[in-house]
């Protein structure tokens, strides 16, 4: 099952929409094209963001079934995952990115006129399938201009666009329904999945791009294999066990902090403040986190992230001033800003080239059991006790993971 390996450095901009590094070649004169795309997709996926959550509590009127729907999406991720390697061995890259953007358009746009649960459960589960789809197909598209063009690991290559994306997205969804509606911000997903539908066509058949590579075929790999050479090493099985509870913030950050902004009675325009607040530190210190990996190991830097994290949701749980809390909230991003980088430094440290292909694979399933994790936490933490015991419950995660980080990881 070629298909998760194939995803190796994409983002997972799916469900929640949570943003792992997708590497893009923007200083690259050729391939900046790819930035360019990345940072559409992430502006066009990243516009629901803030709304998604408040908006299907609308249709499912509880937090809780909220979660469980959020779990059933990420089952849909993870099926979307599964079966794409199918799809790129049957059908050329280039079909897939431009049926896929039009498909992703006008899934979206339907949610405008549908209003009940079966429709929008079938709509929602193809645009984040979709949204799956065409970040895979660019990282295809991606690393095949790598190789042909033999660029190294970091030559040229960075994140920055992508994060971009997410920034405006976050910002311009949340004020989009906050001065208009819910329905602006689907509408807006939609046109700017059109643009670059159109920005692509325009590209590979008028311009004749030669970064676009095209091709339907994949290499087969055995992924139950894989996953069981991956975690015979120690140091693999620690870092995914500390990317599992790493994406339960993240996937935490993006289902529960726009309900709780709602709940506290302030508009989704706050929700895309917080969250793109968040994402500026992995826009501002993109190469810094590197180095402080190097000059204070990654042990120390990774616990200090996980440590920030959890005194944050910790004060947050005992604070009853909600302004304090947003402001807390968009603090955290430093402390994942911290983490992201280096965890996935750790995984390829400890893992040989030739065989980082087959078991990228594996270690990108801790994003799918992730998501499928933290709405069945929150539903079990909210069937007891009251919205807000979701941060003293996230930040004991949190802190679990800095003791275990300290305590496991190499020393140097």
């Amino acid at each position: 099952m070629e298909n998760i390996t194939e995803t190796a450095r994409i983002s997972s901009i799916t469900f929640p929409h949570m943003l792992h590094p997708l590497r893009t070649h923007d200083q690259h004169p050729i391939g900046k094209f790819f930035a360019w795309m990345v940072m559409t997709l992430a502006i066009a996926t990243c516009l629901t963001s803030p709304v998604l959550p408040s908006f299907l509590k609308l249709v499912l009127h509880s937090d809780s079934n909220v979660s469980l729907f959020f779990s059933f999406l990420a089952i849909v991720t993870l099926i979307g995952g599964l079966s794409s390697g199918f799809i790129f061995r049957k059908i050329e890259r280039t079909t897939v990115m431009k049926w896929g953007l039009g498909i992703l358009a006008f899934s979206t746009l339907g949610l405008v006129v549908v209003t009940e649960f079966f429709s929008i459960a079938i709509l929602m589960s193809i645009k984040i399938f979709l949204e799956l789809l065409l970040q895979i197909v660019l990282a295809l598209f991606i690393r095949d201009f790598a190789k042909a063009n033999s660029l190294g690991k970091e030559e040229s290559q960075r994140f920055r666009f992508q994060n971009i994306g997410a920034l405006v997205g976050l910002l311009l969804g949340g004020f989009l329904s906050s001065q208009l509606n819910y329905e602006t911000v689907f509408i807006g997903e939609s046109l700017v999945a059109l643009f670059g539908l159109a920005y692509f066509h325009k590209k590979h058949i008028i311009d004749n791009h030669p970064a676009i590579i095209n091709s339907k075929k994949t290499e087969k790999s055995d992924f139950f294999k894989n996953m069981k050479e991956f975690f015979i090493n120690s140091e693999r099985r620690k870092i995914y066990f500390i990317s599992v509870i790493y994406m339960l913030w993240i996937s935490f950050k993006y289902l529960y902090i726009p309900l709780y902004i709602a709940n506290s009675g302030y508009l989704p325009n706050m929700s895309g403040l917080i969250l793109s607040l968040a994402m500026i530190p992995a826009i501002v210190f993109e190469v810094k986190t590197g180095e402080f990996g190097k000059a204070y190991t990654s042990r120390k830097v990774i616990t200090f992230g996980f440590c920030a994290i959890g005194v944050i949701l910790t004060i947050i749980f005992l604070s009853p001033w909600p302004l304090l809390n947003f402001g807390l909230l968009a603090i955290t991003g430093a402390g994942a800003g911290l983490i992201e980088p280096l965890k996935e430094a750790y995984f390829l440290e400890n893992t040989s080239v030739k065989d980082e292909e087959k078991f990228y694979g594996v270690y990108f399933t801790h994003d799918p059991i992730s998501n499928f994790l933290t709405p069945l936490i929150g539903v079990v933490t909210l069937a007891f006790l009251p919205f807000k015991f979701l941060f003293i419950v996230f930040a004991m995660l949190m802190l679990l993971a800095a003791y275990f980080s300290w305590t496991s990881l190499k020393r140097s």
